[in-house]
């Protein structure tokens, strides 16, 4: 039965992450009505034709909006009618708000199954409010891809890998790019052999469930048009490698600042032989080059998943024995 002491401990946590959640609800709140594509993906799901009229690097995160429809259908008759449909401006945000406080505050609660829940959950709303405070962008898919991404890295560093297919799995359907943490079961312990088997096991439930979305709702998905721009077809920097590789280099972009200054060291610091760390930096790598040839690395949402991998190793290092650890 837990302490008297261990209760108000889990207490001033779980508060500690209703404020945390608060404010990053209210960041997104605030930044909901900034861009048309924000409400065109939170009611993405309204009717097929809408969903199936969706670029193909948005398509195959329907699980997100599938959720989003007991809030999108909260609409209102009076006041002024905000994009599509009657939808209320204050409305919306308030709807933005709400998703994002539920899927944020899931996030933190994870922590309070790590050593280091308090550090954990304050380095993941710097993160997050990084990317929100500096961009009018919102997505649906946004957190529940950072929930999944911690829950990966939760059960691998718990000893749970037998439930990684299920939480891969599901995690596609939310956003795809989690897949690429299908490569983790091969640096965990074991024989070579069982790692490989366990690795094609949890690619094979992403795929199982890509392709049961793309069953769904036929058409066009991500493709190779997914690594190109809209720029001119002649111009080398249509290519969003090229496009991304210059972006990143110009200061004003912020890019050595990627999740509040988190994302960057999982790339450089040493493992010190740590198997789950070189697993971690093997799926930043994998992820960050996914990035770089398909979406737009400036858009620091897009490096959320990015953020409980990046917490760990440098943890990791600054915990190592005989490292001075400044925290």
């Amino acid at each position: 039965m837990p302490s008297r002491h261990q209760i108000a401990s889990w207490a001033v946590l779980i508060y500690i992450a209703l404020c945390l959640s608060m404010l990053i609800s209210k960041q997104a709140q605030g930044i909901a009505s900034f861009q048309t594509h924000n409400l065109y993906l939170f009611s993405a799901h309204f009717d097929a034709e809408t969903y199936r009229s969706l670029d193909g690097p948005f398509k195959p995160r329907l699980f997100s909006y599938l959720l989003t429809a007991p809030f999108i259908e909260l609409r209102e008759e009076a006041g002024l009618p905000f994009l599509p449909g009657n939808m209320v401006r204050s409305v919306f945000e308030r709807l933005v708000a709400t998703w994002s406080f539920i899927w944020f505050f899931a996030v933190l609660l994870l922590f309070l199954a790590t050593d280091r829940p308090l550090l954990n959950m304050f380095g993941t709303a710097a993160a997050v409010s990084f990317a929100y405070s500096l961009q009018g962008m919102v997505y649906p898919y946004d957190l529940p891809a950072l929930f999944f991404a911690t829950l990966v890295c939760l059960l691998v560093q718990r000893g749970f890998s037998k439930w990684l297919p299920l939480a891969l799995g599901l995690g596609t359907g939310f956003k795809e790019t989690i897949a690429v943490f299908s490569v983790l079961p091969f640096f965990l312990d074991g024989p070579r052999k069982e790692r490989l088997r366990d690795l094609a096991i949890c690619l094979l439930a992403c795929y199982f469930v890509w392709t049961a979305i793309d069953l769904y709702s036929p058409g066009d998905f991500a493709g190779l048009e997914a690594v190109t721009s809209a720029e001119d077809a002649q111009s080398a920097s249509r290519w969003k490698l090229f496009l991304n590789a210059r972006l990143a280099l110009i200061p004003s972009n912020l890019f050595l600042f990627l999740n509040a200054g988190l994302a960057l060291p999982i790339f450089f610091l040493p493992t010190g032989g740590d198997r789950l760390a070189q697993g971690f930096r093997a799926v930043a790598i994998l992820f960050a080059a996914g990035l770089f040839l398909f979406a737009q690395v400036t858009e620091f949402r897009v490096w959320f998943e990015l953020i409980p991998l990046c917490l760990y190793s440098v943890q990791r290092f600054l915990d190592r024995e005989g490292a001075t650890a400044p925290l």
